[in-house]
């Protein structure tokens, strides 16, 4: 099972996020240049309306501009690129994919799932799951550029003049997917990278303008040590085609945003604890916002008070549940996870009730944190017969 740890020759792996006008695609193509060997081929894989193809005359690549840049599309263009045999892919951009996926669940969510952001990504987390493992299963070098999330702040200039720059503060991916690269840079507005992440031991927290004799630099870096054994496919599901040592291990709720099915219903108070903060985790990992959270939480306070009978109740049940008693305490996703299973709808009179068996449900957990506390002998089973509706 165990063996000596070597180094072994390795294909790159690189993401550059920064804000608009940083010069990522001239970073990247800057470093593809210097990756490739002479006679080896760079291929572009454009979701940026042919951008690109503005540096044409600088370098020597083949480009595949994509109509929507959605996933399918990028996965499709990556196993293109293999068959060409192209030893240095760049993917410009990204955020693209991601953003269409966004759109995808909105969608889904709104026509097969009643709504249910969530639940809807029982679909969508399957898509971005083969999208990172095929760039990873890719044989050549891979360098993928990112928009970031943009804020201005002011800063003084080495004449002592302020004035406003642009800070990129984070890429616009799903949360985490800088942990699939063996280097990360933040290209700022001056042109120059930051490497936030960097497995060489070379470049962490080093700043530096991307160029082509840095493309040599990691190449030779690369290079180094024993032959690597070759990359196996992936097979249909997603997984390597080889046997696991053991069952499969359960996937870490933050690192993976496929949906934690709710046990049969009504969960018990333990089991929807659970559930709940998984399913809160997976939401985190997409890095769920709500456009109203203050609407959001007027009406899961009304939703819970209304269930329970008044707001100590209901304090008393999130602080059960979460360990804070307040929703003003409480993250969106995990907001969000909340409203998912009280199921909130609109009555005939037009007022907002929690449906299905969450109000019992809701009513087995009150009478449990209760019962936890020492301050009621009421069972569960009456609980659940008898839900709490009044205060």
């Amino acid at each position: 099972m165990f063996r000596k740890a070597t180094k072994a020759r390795r294909k790159l792996r690189l993401a550059l996020f920064g804000p608009a006008g940083s010069g990522k695609t001239f970073s990247a193509l800057r470093l593809a240049t210097g990756l490739a060997r002479e006679g080896e081929k760079i291929a572009v894989i454009d979701t940026e309306m042919g951008s690109s193809e503005l540096y044409a005359d600088r370098f020597a690549f083949d480009v595949a501009v994509l109509e929507r840049g959605s996933v399918d599309e990028v996965v499709r263009a990556l196993q293109e690129a293999r068959k060409a045999g192209y030893a240095v892919v760049i993917i410009d951009s990204l955020t693209h994919a991601w953003s269409e996926l966004l759109e995808e669940v909105e969608t889904l969510a709104r026509t097969r799932f009643g709504g249910n952001t969530w639940a809807a990504w029982s679909e969508g987390t399957p898509k971005q799951k083969k999208l990172v493992q095929t760039l990873l299963q890719y044989p050549g070098h891979v360098i993928a550029t990112m928009r970031s999330r943009t804020e201005w702040t002011v800063q003084q200039d080495k004449n002592g003049r302020v004035r406003p720059v642009r800070v990129g503060l984070a890429p616009e991916q799903r949360r985490g997917v800088e942990y699939e690269f063996d280097l990360v840079g933040l290209v700022h507005p001056t042109h120059e990278t930051e490497f936030i992440k960097d497995r060489t031991g070379k470049y962490q927290d080093v700043v530096r303008v991307i160029d082509e004799d840095f493309g040599r630099e990691l190449r030779a870096w690369l290079e180094q040590g024993e032959a690597s054994a070759p990359r196996q496919d992936l097979t249909e599901n997603g997984k390597q085609p080889e046997p696991r040592l053991g069952p499969e291990p359960k996937a870490d709720p933050v690192q993976s945003a496929e949906p934690v099915q709710a046990p049969e219903r009504p969960m018990s108070p333990e089991a929807l604890r659970a559930w709940l903060r998984e399913q809160a985790a997976a939401l985190y990992y997409q890095d769920f916002r709500f456009n109203n959270r203050n609407g959001a939480v007027g009406l899961l306070v009304q939703a819970l008070e209304d269930v329970l009978g008044g707001e100590e109740q209901r304090r008393v049940l999130l602080q059960w549940l979460f360990g804070k008693p307040s929703t003003k305490e409480l993250g969106d996703h995990t907001l969000k996870a909340l409203m998912d299973w009280l199921n909130i709808q609109k009555n005939e009179e037009g007022r907002y009730e929690v449906t299905g068996p969450a109000r019992v449900e809701a009513n087995m957990a009150y009478a449990q944190a209760m019962r936890e506390e020492g301050q009621q002998d009421l069972p569960l089973e009456d609980a659940a017969a008898e839900p709490i509706l009044e205060g």
